[in-house]
């Protein structure tokens, strides 16, 4: 079983991001188990590879926001996560849709989602 308490990933993930120094990106979107997406965080290494701590075993896919770690604890102790929230859309996100991410939030690791044809 992986270190971090099932059911717990946003707490799990920003807290191992922080506690990386700088290692690991807090990443928040959505995963797939077997079937289908859910809502969910996860950290990734500088590779862009899923390191998820509370799935027994990894998705089968993962699209996020990649941000740095001490900038999701910042945000996360005023409200939350940073895209979900009861299965709707957070407040920092609809502000984020409204006015863009703050670029400084980003971090440039994975792959881009790719262009449809």
């Amino acid at each position: 079983m992986p270190p971090g308490e099932p059911g717990k990933c946003y707490t799990e993930a920003a807290s191992w991001g922080l506690a990386s120094g700088g290692e690991l990106a807090y990443v928040e979107g959505l995963a797939w188990d077997l079937a289908w997406p859910v809502e969910h965080a996860w950290c990734a290494g500088p590779d862009g590879n899923a390191r998820d701590l509370t799935w027994p075993r990894l998705g089968r896919a993962y699209l996020g926001l990649t941000v740095h770690a001490e900038e999701a604890v910042r945000i996360m102790s005023k409200s939350g996560p940073l895209l979900h929230g009861n299965g709707f859309a957070s407040d920092v996100a609809i502000t984020w849709c409204r006015e863009g991410v703050p670029a400084e939030l980003l971090v440039d690791i994975g792959r881009p989602v790719p262009a449809a044809d």
